[in-house]
């Protein structure tokens, strides 16, 4: 997990994940509400992978 701050002011809390999909790695990018708030787990990575992973191959037939 990558924190992105704009510059000195920025609190927009976007944070940068990698996500492996079919053995690339692809970045996604989110803002959470609470700085605090813990990465994705690995489980959680691995749902988000599924699920993308699902919907190309969907998009493809």
């Amino acid at each position: 997990m990558e924190i992105i701050e704009h510059d000195l002011d920025c609190n927009c809390h976007r944070r940068r994940e990698w996500i492996e999909i079919d053995g690339v790695f692809y970045p996604i990018e989110f803002s959470v509400e609470d700085p605090n708030t813990p990465p994705m787990s690995e489980e959680e990575k691995q749902k988000l992978s599924e699920f993308l992973t699902n919907f190309k191959r969907e998009r493809l037939e």
